[in-house]
C-alpha cells in the first residue's frame, strides 16, 4: 500500500503530520507525493533496477536514511544488499537486504520500513544466505509429519476433546 502525502486530508495540520510521518509509514510500503507516484508507475516494471552508489535511501515514511555507498550482488554466501555507511542518522554501517527495497524513483531508493525502525534491524553485517535459510526452517519435503499429526484408521474411535 502506498499513501500519497499531498492527496490526504486531515482536520488539522498536527493530525496530518502525525498521519504521514508516524501512522501511515507503519502500515504502508511508502508515503510519497503524487509526482513521485506517477514517476514510479511510469518507471520500469522491476522498480529497483538501476540502483547505484550516490542514490538516497529513504524509509517508507519518506525519511532519509543515508546514501548508497555500494550495491552488492548476491553470492553463494550472501544475499544481495545495499551498503549505506554510517552517518548522522544511522550510527553504524547498514547492510540493507535487497528484499527490503521497494522501489527506485529518480535517485531515491525506498525501503519497506520507516527510518525510525532501521536502526533496530539486524543489518550491521551483510545478509547471510545460511541465516536466511535457517530462519525459514526445514523444507516441507524434509519433515516426516507436521505438528505431530498422525493419520487415523477409519472406524477407530477418536479420543474426546477434554476442555
Amino acid at each position: 500500500m502506498t499513501f500519497l502525502s499531498d492527496a490526504i486530508g486531515a482536520l488539522s495540520i498536527p493530525e496530518y503530520e502525525a498521519s504521514i510521518r508516524l501512522n501511515y509509514p507503519l502500515i504502508a510500503n511508502a508515503v510519497i507525493n503524487v509526482d513521485e507516484f506517477l514517476a514510479a508507475i511510469e518507471a520500469s516494471p522491476a522498480g529497483c533496477v538501476g540502483i547505484q552508489p550516490g542514490d538516497a535511501v529513504r524509509g517508507s515514511d519518506h525519511g532519509e536514511i543515508g546514501t548508497v555507498d555500494k550495491v552488492v550482488e548476491a553470492t553463494e554466501e550472501t544475499d544481495a544488499y545495499l551498503l549505506v555507511p554510517r552517518g548522522l542518522i544511522i550510527k553504524t554501517d547498514t547492510y540493507i537486504p535487497w528484499d527490503a527495497v521497494v522501489k527506485r524513483i529518480g535517485t531515491d531508493v525506498f525501503i519497506n520500513l520507516p527510518n525510525l525502525i532501521v536502526g533496530t534491524m539486524p543489518w550491521n553485517v551483510p545478509p547471510s544466505r545460511a541465516d536466511r535459510w535457517a530462519k525459514h526452517g526445514p523444507r516441507a519435503a524434509d519433515v516426516d509429519k507436521l505438528y505431530g499429526s498422525r493419520s487415523s484408521s477409519i472406524g477407530e474411535p477418536q479420543p474426546a476433546l477434554g476442555y
